[in-house]
């Protein structure tokens, strides 16, 4: 081989092997930088934006599970009040926004929300018009706690319903399809005689509903802050709670959150029917479809007693924990839960009422987060309604021996997820270019570290063949020893036959 062709082979080498070391040291973070800078992109709520056509129209699941109340008559006579779930009732929930506009910039988008629930026949145990249940009697309730704390007007009110023979039972009875979306209630429809705004319906839900003039970040200017609320339902501020953080619409609708998303984040979800903001925090890895998906749950300090955590004293937390009051937002004696008072204190399923059976992956709420562009994949939201039934001031024919409690009516089941295709879409795009690029820098340093190796080599003969030919030697020969496994032993370079240098190649593949 000349001296020529034997420097070219050694500079092409080089070249390559350089090259290939360069592509393994740096290829890998050059592709997730990329696929980064697409991400900040693409997670932005503009028109023209991959995640826009979902933020406008979205649709999961709604399961409705109520507690039918076995023992009505016992309950006025201080028996513990049993009760059995009757359920599911399964509707398709369709959340379309209306009217979005941007502000500021576009660094907020404005819009209206339309919420509605279609029955899904397949998935439900029956025809909600079919199923009869017997729940407390909340319309009597909520009056009796009005007449309790709003004054002369109200207690004359309540008192003329009694007398004509209204509202004289603790509990009612109704179909799953009136108690979910209204019924004509007689002792509402008596009031309304006096009080023009007393509406004489009654519903545990609301179909059709109208979100008004809520306001959220697109992440523009800091894409950190997409989706979280800045106003909700037209107010900037609830005035119920006892702080002004409390008080301020926090977080996001649970749909998504900031990209790159670490295991310490603590995820805000703003739950409005609930008025407040609730933490989630990060559970463990799985997977949607082949998908990674990272598990957060509700962070158990949502739920705790104010005298274990001091800082639920902004929320009225001032009993046992494991529930939600929201007396004070909704001027009636509501407490959310977890289903079946799941983590709550024993004295939920002890002592308050009979037939509960809490069941972590049944009963828990969790969020299924893509940490590299922070949209939820997956979504379980479950919550319970309760009622207080306080006797201490009820006329005695409705106290009777009836005990304090926290009745269970109903709890819901929200859930959503990435259908498979879309899954195997996003790893596609986020994560199959850097498992590639992986693969590349797996073989790419030792095949660019032999390339240089040869280089290197190459270029030391092409050296001394230059000597031995300006002496008028004859040129040099190489001579590759081997293996019998067919590996390179030593390279002997010969010259007018004989041997002047051995290199040991330590057990090279050619």
């Amino acid at each position: 081989m000349g001296f020529k062709c034997t420097l070219a082979f050694s500079i092409v080498s080089l070249v390559l092997g350089t090259a290939l070391l360069v592509v393994g040291r740096f290829g890998k973070d050059y592709v997730i930088m990329m696929r980064n800078e697409t991400v900040q992109k693409n997670v932005l709520i503009k028109e023209d934006s991959p995640v826009y056509p979902s933020f406008m129209l979205s649709e999961s699941h709604a399961s409705f599970y109520l507690f039918n109340i076995k023992n009505p008559k016992d309950v006025q006579q201080g028996e513990q009040i049993e009760v059995e779930e009757v359920g599911p009732f399964v509707y398709r929930m369709v959340e379309e926004k209306t009217g979005a506009y941007g502000l500021n910039n576009n660094k907020q988008i404005a819009y209206d929300k339309l919420t509605t629930y279609h029955f899904v026949p397949e998935k439900s145990v029956g025809d909600p018009k079919d199923f009869t249940v017997t729940v407390i009697n909340i319309p009597l309730i909520s009056l009796l706690f009005k007449a309790r704390h709003t004054g002369w007007m109200s207690k004359q009110l309540l008192a003329a319903a009694l007398k004509a023979g209204f509202g004289t039972s603790v509990t009612m009875t109704h179909t799953v399809e009136e108690l979910l979306w209204g019924y004509k209630d007689p002792l509402l429809s008596f009031l309304t005689k006096f009080d023009k705004t007393i509406n004489p319906m009654f519903n545990l839900g609301r179909n059709t509903t109208k979100e008004t003039d809520s306001v959220m970040s697109t992440g523009v200017g800091d894409v950190q802050d997409v989706g979280k609320y800045t106003f909700f339902d037209g107010k900037d501020r609830n005035t119920c709670w006892n702080t002004e953080e409390a008080n301020t619409p926090r977080g996001t609708d649970g749909t998504r959150t900031g990209p790159f998303v670490s295991k310490e984040r603590r995820l805000e979800v703003y739950v409005s029917n609930m008025f407040r903001a609730l933490d989630f925090e990060y559970r463990d890895e799985t997977a949607v479809f082949g998908l990674q998906a990272w598990r957060f749950g509700m962070d158990v300090n949502n739920m705790k007693s104010a005298y274990s955590f001091p800082n639920n004293r902004a929320y009225n937390a001032f009993g046992p924990s494991g529930v939600l009051n929201i007396t004070a937002c909704a001027n009636v004696p509501i407490f959310f839960s977890k289903p079946h008072f799941l983590g709550g204190d024993e004295f939920y399923t002890t002592e308050n009422v009979k037939g509960l059976a809490a069941v972590q992956d049944k009963h828990d709420s969790l969020l299924y987060i893509e940490p590299v562009t922070g949209n939820t994949v997956g979504a379980q939201k479950r919550l319970q309604v309760n009622i207080q039934v306080d006797t201490s001031d009820w006329p005695g024919h409705l106290a009777g021996k009836m005990r304090y409690a926290l009745v269970p009516v109903l709890w819901q089941a929200q859930e959503k997820f990435v259908d498979e295709e879309k899954a195997h879409a996003l790893m596609a795009k986020l994560h199959r270019p850097v498992e590639i690029a992986e693969q590349v820098q797996k073989h790419s340093v030792p095949a660019g570290g032999i390339l240089l190796a040869v280089g290197l080599l190459l270029l030391g003969f092409a050296c001394c063949n230059k000597r031995v030919e300006q002496g008028g030697g004859d040129n040099l020969l190489l001579d590759f020893q081997c293996t019998n496994s067919g590996r390179v032993a030593n390279v002997v370079a010969h010259v007018e036959g004989q041997s002047i240098a051995t290199v040991g190649c330590r057990g090279k593949n050619v």
